[in-house]
């Protein structure tokens, strides 16, 4: 899960030049619609989300509430404006996708939490476990 967050980190961080770009030109094209701003804004949700997801770690739920709250953001702007331009669904997706990753993290981190256990708890509970089990098959 580790690796899958950071991986999602950075491709949000990529994702928001990309995505930055194409809502300001977007803004400066359009005559009266809101869909450029609307854009930028879940660019700014992304780029903040994905240094979230990279600099926090699983085991801290506060992290992952706000990673929960900035990716449901930014896919709530994105659903809400799509009408105006069609592509902010795709981004709303992917910024849909990212708020599951976060909230599946979430739960993951409360159910080892709820035996009182960290990783490294459970990394020595499951060498312990199989040295027992070597030694009970010799």
């Amino acid at each position: 899960m580790k690796v899958l967050r950071r991986v999602a980190g950075m491709l949000s961080i990529v994702l928001y030049f990309l995505f930055m770009f194409r809502s300001i030109e977007n803004m400066l094209a359009e005559n009266g619609g809101i869909g450029g701003g609307a854009g930028i804004v879940m660019a700014v949700l992304m780029l903040v989300g994905g240094i979230i997801f990279v600099k926090s770690e699983k085991k801290y739920k506060k992290g992952n509430i706000a990673l929960t709250a900035v990716y449901g953001s930014a896919a709530i702007v994105g659903f809400i404006f799509a009408g105006s331009r069609p592509e902010l669904c795709f981004w709303a997706i992917w910024c849909f996708l990212c708020a599951g990753l976060a909230v599946a993290s979430f739960l993951e981190g409360r159910k080892s939490s709820d035996f009182g256990m960290d990783d490294d708890a459970e990394d020595r509970i499951g060498r312990n476990n199989m040295e027992e089990m070597v030694e009970e098959q010799e």
